[in-house]
């Protein structure tokens, strides 16, 4: 049960504004799922470097949304992963949904080398719906 939360409060609105705030804070703690960097590669050109190390190529999404952000998805095969019996599991590999703000810039390339996702956005944006990951 939520700290705070009794059973017969269900006429109290608290309840709810309570079960926000921790559903808020659950969703919250992942936000640096995957580690990435961003950075200036030439004067007109940014980089997006996402660690997808253990991801295969076929389970990794980019695609520009409705609202104009870059969204970059992942999941892994969960199935590959039940017979092995692990000493020490460092490697997270769970599905990921990473949005990126990409005002005024197109993407120019998507490649995926040595388990990094590189993302190459350029200034002056076009609409482009569905990406193309190399």
């Amino acid at each position: 049960m939520l700290p705070g939360i009794y059973p017969f409060n269900i006429s109290d609105t608290r309840i709810f504004d309570e079960l926000e705030e921790h559903l808020t804070d659950f969703y919250k703690k992942d936000t640096s799922y995957p580690p990435y960097n961003v950075y200036n590669s030439e004067q007109d050109r940014t980089t997006i470097e996402l660690a997808v190390t253990g991801f295969p190529r076929e389970n990794l999404n980019a695609y520009i949304d409705n609202q104009g952000y870059l969204v970059v998805e992942g999941s892994t095969n969960k199935e590959e992963n039940q017979n092995r019996k692990y000493i020490h599991r460092g490697l997270a590999q769970r599905y990921f949904k990473k949005t990126f703000m990409i005002d005024n810039l197109e993407v120019k390339n998507i490649e995926v080398k040595n388990g990094i996702m590189y993302i190459d956005l350029e200034k002056n944006a076009q609409d482009t719906k569905k990406l193309e990951i190399n």
